[in-house]
């Protein structure tokens, strides 16, 4: 029997990018998902193009590490957000971490289904570059 645990349903799951290219996670986040410096994080992405968040269980090669500034967790994934076509520059870009248990065995750590959302940041001056 496993435990459906609040920490794992929670609405407050969430990550943001940032206008560099991180991926930063609110620190309620980083609490909830025990995040620490250097853990290996994976993402992957399915044929319907749904992005995936692995907290890798073990040390992988495919995987990224996570970093910390302060008390928030980052990743730095431009080049990954890039080569997606996000435009985190022009638009406020964040996910809502969904847990998929039925996904742990085989992707080898904690999953998480990255719901994005997108929409244009509000420029000051009224003009947009």
């Amino acid at each position: 029997m496993r435990v459906l645990s609040v920490r794992d349903y929670s609405e407050r799951l969430r990550a943001s990018v940032q206008s560099d290219g991180r991926l930063n996670f609110a620190e309620d986040t980083g609490k909830t998902l025990l995040l620490e410096d250097k853990l290996p994080i994976k993402f992957c992405m399915d044929d319907d193009d749904v992005m995936y968040m692995v907290l890798a269980k073990n040390d992988d090669e495919d995987a990224f590490k996570i970093r910390k500034s302060g008390s928030y967790f980052y990743v730095p994934l431009a080049l990954l957000f890039d080569s997606l076509g996000i435009d985190y520059v022009n638009n406020s870009v964040s996910f809502r971490l969904v847990r998929l248990q039925s996904l742990d065995a085989d992707l080898k750590g904690n999953v998480y289904r990255m719901d994005k959302t997108e929409k244009p940041k509000n420029k000051k001056g009224g003009e947009n570059m």
